[in-house]
């Protein structure tokens, strides 16, 4: 069976649709938080998790130094979080 012709419905004259197409980048961002004396570092990441759409993180301990952690974020860019 063939499709009518013209079988799409009309709009009004002067009415437009405007379409808007947002874009998000997935990135990354690694932190360091010193195993001692680290209230500054948790709280900088305590605030960047907080604010971005978050896809996955991974920790890692590193005992070299006196210890710390480092933890890699994959997070979308321009994706916030709804408050």
């Amino acid at each position: 069976m063939m499709p009518k012709k013209g079988g799409t419905k009309s709009r009004p004259k002067g009415h437009h649709q405007k379409w808007s197409r947002k874009i998000y980048i997935m990135q990354i961002k690694i932190f360091t938080l010193p195993l001692f004396q680290s209230e500054r570092s948790e709280e900088e990441i305590n605030k960047f998790l907080r604010s971005h759409r978050i896809l996955q993180t991974e920790r890692h301990f590193c005992p070299d130094a006196g210890g710390y952690w480092t933890v890699f974020v994959e997070y979308m860019e321009g994706d916030p979080i709804a408050a």
